[in-house]
């Protein structure tokens, strides 16, 4: 079952961890929240603490961080909070979770002097949320990919509209295209846009520059979740998911492609392109290496990544290399936590050149020394094939890119318009 991400602290009794202010205490009734502790509280916790995403609680006004003023103190000093798995000294992203110690140290300071709104007229409006699958019940649902499905003039003369389903258990994503209806009238497959929303634990909505991303939404287009699954419960439970799907008149310049590393590739479309070194299996009491690799046969300029693995990941490596042997770092998570996968989008597009290797190395902990080990004693675990259980394994690395053009590195994915 999907663990709860609960801060613990929430019931520790109220003694603050840092015990003396770290700037001098004349200056400590200078920091407010509107000037200091607001920018990066929007910025680095909003994301994942509002309405209908993961954190248990929201952030969004002064009021709501007030509340929780000395809780906020306490999970930041120890860094609980905010979680952010990847190696932030081998690859910087948009949208880093992470604090800096003077910032803990603002924070600290700005509680013990009782947490001050100050200038209330310098607070930015409430943030507007992006593009979003927002699950109903997050303590069930692990795993989420939805393809928008697109039909050209005359391709389909029926379309039935309504939700439908058939188990995935059951029948492979073919079989489930005949069942569902979703083929042309001859027969052949639609326009098939892979992977418009995608959900994991931890994962929040992607906003990307104007000029790129974004799929062309028809009279005849529908919403193909290709798989969901949910973590076992002893009682019944029910879920009522729900999309965020915002519009614009304006047609993208160029299309996302994405390519899919590790297991599975088989069942998602066509043949593999980069399976794992070896049969992802992993016998009780070993610790165990797999790797994927990937040959790029054209310039591209690489917008996310997402490493994805179960509950045996121990660590995550990815990295291209290019035609001179020189190392293109991508990402790096040294101690994977199943609990946040997020889809890391690059600060600016990132080229990698024709003829380069991607790589991508994961380690699996099958061991008793693994606390989330969902056996106990240990037992064989191999690839989840087509159900994606999660006490079962996966081993993915999921790139989206554009074919490259000229002056990519220069374009800023930050949607706050930082490089």
């Amino acid at each position: 079952r999907l663990p709860i991400i609960v801060v613990l602290t929430l019931f520790m009794p109220g003694c603050d961890l840092i015990s003396e202010s770290r700037i001098d205490p004349e200056t400590a009734n200078e920091i407010t929240f509107a000037e200091h502790i607001d920018p990066f509280i929007h910025e680095i916790c909003t994301p994942c603490h509002r309405p209908g995403q993961v954190g248990p609680f929201s952030l969004i006004t002064y009021k709501d961080v007030r509340k929780r003023a000395r809780t906020i103190k306490q999970v930041t000093s120890t860094k609980v909070m905010p979680p952010w798995p990847a190696d932030r000294t081998y690859r910087s992203f948009v949208g880093e979770r992470g604090l800096a110690d003077d910032e803990i140290a603002l924070i600290a300071d700005w509680v013990a002097n009782g947490a001050p709104i100050g200038d209330a007229s310098k607070l930015p409006s409430e943030p507007i949320s992006a593009i979003e699958f927002v699950p109903g019940n997050r303590e069930l649902i692990h795993h989420m990919d939805a393809d928008l499905v697109h039909y050209e003039p005359g391709a389909k003369t029926r379309l039935d509209g309504g939700e439908h389903f058939v188990d995935n258990e059951s029948h492979t994503i073919p079989q489930a295209f005949k069942l569902l209806d979703i083929l042309n009238d001859d027969g052949s497959e639609p326009i098939i846009s892979g992977s418009v929303s995608n959900y994991l634990p931890g994962v929040t909505g992607i906003r990307y520059p104007q000029n790129i991303g974004g799929w062309k939404v028809g009279k005849k287009s529908m919403l193909f979740i290709r798989g969901i699954h949910y973590g076992p419960t002893p009682m019944e439970q029910r879920d009522q998911s729900t999309f965020n799907i915002y519009f614009t008149d304006k047609e993208p310049e160029r299309r996302i492609r994405e390519v899919v590393m590790g297991t599975m590739t088989t069942l998602l479309r066509g043949a593999p392109i980069a399976p794992v070194s070896e049969p992802l299996l992993i016998p009780p009491g070993v610790i165990k290496r797999f790797t994927a690799s990937l040959s790029v046969s054209r310039d591209l300029s690489l917008i996310t990544i997402n490493p994805h693995m179960h509950l045996l990941g121990k660590s995550f490596l990815a990295y291209a290399v290019d035609t001179l042997g020189d190392t293109i770092p991508l990402i790096k998570i040294p101690r994977w936590d199943f609990r946040w996968q997020y889809f890391y989008t690059f600060k600016n597009l990132l080229r990698i050149p024709k003829g380069s290797t991607i790589v991508c190395e994961g380690v699996f902990d099958n061991t008793t020394d693994n606390e989330n080990n969902p056996f106990d004693p240990p037992q064989t675990i191999t690839d989840s094939k087509r159900l994606m259980k999660t006490t079962e394994e996966m081993f993915q690395f999921i790139i989206s890119y554009l074919v490259y053009k000229k002056g990519d590195e220069n374009t800023t994915l930050d949607p706050l318009g930082k490089n």
